[in-house]
């Protein structure tokens, strides 16, 4: 799933145009980089926890030619998810069949609503 198939999703569900669906993308993953910058570390409950951490230099080798890099140290974000997102269990899987189905069948862009439904 990509940005565009996430803003349909969420236009869908919500009663909104694409473009204001991505606008709460774009709102969202912003306050999550903020979040980020200043306490290293956001926290969404039964989804996971987005944490910065920093990668010390590293020694590797160039892939074709096999010359010795060094990699600077630098920041990197990682992603926990939460129990509930990856056990996969119903209630991730019927909310998203719930809201599909509230569509009565079809989707707000002519599409059946089973070809917008994403793979949890």
């Amino acid at each position: 799933m990509n940005r565009t198939d996430l803003a349909d999703t969420i236009a869908i569900e919500n009663g909104l145009s694409r473009s204001e669906a991505k606008r709460w993308i774009d709102a969202v993953t912003n306050a999550i980089a903020m979040g980020l910058e200043k306490e290293s570390q956001v926290s969404l409950r039964g989804f996971g926890i987005f944490k910065m951490r920093w990668r010390q230099e590293k020694r590797t080798r160039h892939p074709r030619t096999g010359e010795p890099l060094t990699l600077a140290p630098r920041r990197a974000i990682v992603f926990t998810a939460s129990k509930k997102l990856t056990s996969g269990g119903p209630d991730i899987a019927e909310s998203c069949h719930d809201s599909c189905e509230a569509a009565n069948g079809e989707s707000d862009f002519g599409e059946p609503a089973s070809t917008t439904m994403h793979q949890v």
